[in-house]
């Protein structure tokens, strides 16, 4: 394929990529009354907190997530731009790193075998639903699979090559991504394993390279507080995750999410994913063993270092294994024998294109992540003077910004027996319920001056309060005025979100 060629037919995947990833700036529950431009979430929330606070305090507070520092530092400066009113213009950092990967990957793919390949590759990544999904999401996962792909491209060149500059260009993209995600130990480690296994006679420069990412990383650790979460006793035993939480079900939800978009049930996601993975070897092998049989490597060898951690118990902490698997279905589908590409393009359109509307769709049971507009807009229609909101910790970050009177809302997040007002540390018990019987009535303490108060969030089946004891507690000693229920976007008629008014007088 001559030059010209391919750069035309990777525009126009690059022009796919954008018009697929664009319907991602707006939140569409349409069984919920949801239309709307794009609604932030708890995470992305969080992430903006983190952006608006000065460089230290940044970094800082990075140490209490899941992610390190380098996202949130990019987004402080972009917020410096854009500023914090607009949600799409804030992630427009993200959608830039996502239709990048585009590019990125074709590069790869290219250098990996030839043209034809990293235009699969392209493709495959233009219309990955799960790409898709996370193109717009104000976290660090574009970003980390944009740097996972150059992480590939040095670590091949090295094998292949192992000249001074590909070294450093594997020490700079080693230490980006591990001051992008914490899951990036699932490329690093059983990356380095297939370097030094290929280039044994260098073992000098590779103990090099360890050294001297070693040494770049011990500002992160230094500035890391979730030592704990590798000690605690609910983090349960190795094949207790391996099996369940961010074992083989998340592995195979993953890939289901790849190709397919939304999850369903744990059948659907095991049963496609039998399917991907046997299409894969079967075209894969027909190409017979080479240096590049090190990316089956890298998705088996990354499935199995992520199941170890306690902190992966979703299917989008594998999205760094992306590259590696839109690689290896490029390969596949290049020992198609065809004449030309055309049909291998052809096919995988046709293929994709079924499965990326369900991109587009927010899963029923996470639909109450975006009504914090909707409550907002309830409130202000029915404020009265001298009434207060009391939300939980995930309300709490988003309502400051659909709801006028912010500094009117209150956070009732009990801890050890104490109202926690120190920021950071509400973002590190986040997801711990909390809330019982013997600590409920510390919310007097937030209602006292307010003749009636809201209540966002707390519905009973919260993760800080599993067993309801804060509407069990209100529902004895305040007068409840009136209560809105929202649907959870299954269907108008399934209600489980709520939101309650009370007044503090009998």
């Amino acid at each position: 394929m001559n030059k010209k060629r391919a750069l035309i037919l990777l525009a126009g995947i690059i022009v796919l990529g954008i018009a697929l990833r664009v319907p991602r700036f707006f939140s569409i529950i349409p069984a919920a009354g949801v239309v709307d431009s794009k609604i932030i979430w708890y995470d992305e929330a969080v992430s903006i907190y983190f952006a608006e606070q000065n460089i230290a305090d940044t970094v800082t507070l990075s140490g209490l997530d899941t992610s390190p520092c380098l996202f949130f530092i990019l987004l402080h400066f972009w917020l410096l731009i854009v500023g914090t009113g607009s949600a799409v213009l804030m992630a427009l950092l993200p959608f830039f790193f996502s239709v990048a990967s585009i590019v990125a990957i074709f590069i790869l793919g290219k250098d990996i075998r030839d043209e034809n390949t990293g235009l699969l590759s392209a493709l495959f990544m233009a219309m990955s639903p799960l790409n898709i999904q996370y193109a717009t999401e104000i976290r660090a996962y574009s970003l980390l699979v944009f740097i996972a792909v150059f992480f590939l491209l040095f670590l091949w060149r090295s094998i292949q090559k192992g000249e001074t500059r590909h070294y450093l260009g594997l020490i700079v993209s080693t230490l980006l991504l591990l001051y992008t995600h914490y899951s990036a130990i699932a490329l690093i480690i059983p990356g380095y394993l297939a370097l030094l296994y290929y280039k044994r006679a260098e073992i000098k420069d590779i103990i090099a390279c360890v050294a001297a990412v070693a040494i770049g990383y011990i500002p992160a650790l230094y500035v890391f507080q979730r030592w704990g979460d590798f000690f605690s006793a609910g983090s349960g035993s190795f094949y207790g995750r391996f099996y369940s939480h961010g074992g083989i079900v998340a592995f195979f939800q993953y890939l289901y999410s790849i190709f397919f978009g939304a999850i369903g049930n744990n059948a659907a996601p095991v049963l496609l994913s039998f399917f991907i993975l046997a299409f894969l070897y079967y075209f894969w092998r027909r190409s017979g063993r080479d240096k590049r049989d090190f990316l089956v490597v890298l998705v088996i060898a990354g499935f199995v270092v992520l199941s170890v951690g306690k902190m992966i118990y979703h299917e989008r902490y594998f999205i760094v294994l992306t590259v590696p698997v839109i690689l290896i279905l490029a390969l596949a589908a290049r020992n198609i024998k065809v004449k030309s590409l055309v049909l291998p393009l052809l096919v995988s359109t046709l293929f994709f294109i079924l499965f990326i509307f369900p991109a587009y769709a927010t899963v029923y049971n996470r639909a109450f992540k975006y009504y914090a507009p909707s409550f907002a807009r309830v409130i202000q229609n029915n404020w009265q003077e001298g009434d207060m909101v009391i939300a939980d910790h995930y309300n709490q970050v988003l309502m400051p910004r659909y709801l006028p009177v912010a500094d009117k809302i209150k956070l009732f997040f009990p801890f050890n027996g104490e109202l926690i007002d120190d920021p950071a540390v509400r973002w590190r018990y986040s997801d711990f319920p909390i809330i019982n019987d013997g600590n409920v009535f510390l919310v007097d303490e937030l209602t006292t001056g307010s003749a009636r108060f809201w209540v966002v969030g707390h519905n009973g089946d919260s993760v800080e309060d599993p067993h309801g004891a804060l509407s069990k507690y209100l529902g004895r000693k305040y007068t409840l005025i009136a209560t809105y229920y929202f649907p959870t976007g299954l269907s108008l008629n399934d209600l489980v979100t709520e939101l309650r008014l009370y007044r503090t007088s009998r």
